[in-house]
């Protein structure tokens, strides 16, 4: 797997095991922790019960869901919070595929570390942002987008986006978010979103997206981890779409 290659001294790191090294830019060290941790792997093992009874794996192994449970741990959320950082590396791509250069307010609900937000208001200079974000989250994001805090262009907001979002942005960002719950609260964040917003408003949304018509293997494995730790799942196209025309 390239974990390893052979030298003639014995072993040396291989292309993988060099991506795994704690000072790597690429943060893999941090995801392959999170997956290995004991939140994740207790929560695999009840994966026959969660199919058979429909609760969730983190819910039959812990006693509770997973985002109570990591309002309730430090180190677990420390752990969360650097493993789905280095997950999210790709977002930094987002401000070439979407120009936010006209937005005025961003705001990204369960924004996570700010790594997205970041980039966003690297990138649309006059744009501000708006992170909304349980409490175990915010630490790792008040670091992050300091400097734009401290330029007043960046408000960092404690809240829950199933129960209401900040007012008046004219872009909200929904990140791998909806993919942790179920159709039912997917479709209460959609509708939080389409009443707050601006009237030129939008939502973005950013997930792993399902082929309608065939199955990648890798897809459907992270399908079924979103069962096993949360209500959500991963959607096909088709499935987004009934999510967003869902009447209000």
């Amino acid at each position: 797997m390239g974990v390893v290659r052979r030298c003639p001294d014995g072993h040396t790191l291989g292309a993988t095991g060099e991506r795994l090294r704690r000072d790597h830019p690429s943060g893999l060290r941090d995801l392959t922790l999170l997956y290995d941790s004991d939140l994740f792997a207790r929560a695999w093992e009840h994966l026959p019960d969660a199919m058979r009874t429909g609760r969730t794996g983190v819910d039959l192994a812990h006693g509770t869901d997973v985002f109570s449970l990591l309002e309730a741990d430090a180190h677990e959320a420390a752990r969360y919070a650097a493993g789905m950082a280095a997950g999210a590396r790709f977002v930094r791509d987002l401000p070439s595929v979407y120009d936010f250069t006209g937005a005025r307010t961003v705001v990204d609900l369960g924004g996570g570390s700010g790594e997205l937000l970041a980039a966003v208001l690297d990138h649309a200079s006059g744009a501000r942002g708006v992170l909304v974000e349980r409490p175990p989250a915010l630490a790792a994001a008040r670091h992050r987008l300091a400097a734009h805090v401290d330029a007043g262009r960046c408000d960092l907001v404690e809240g829950d986006f199933l129960t209401a979002v900040p007012r008046g942005g004219d872009v909200y960002v929904l990140c791998r978010v909806l993919h942790n719950w179920s159709d039912a609260e997917a479709g209460r964040i959609v509708r939080h979103c389409r009443q707050a917003m601006a009237p030129d408003g939008r939502v973005l949304v950013v997930e792993r997206v399902l082929p309608d018509s065939h199955d990648p293997w890798l897809s459907l494995v992270f399908d079924v981890h979103m069962m096993v730790m949360t209500t959500g799942a991963e959607r096909t196209e088709r499935q987004y779409e009934e999510l967003l025309r869902a009447p209000a």
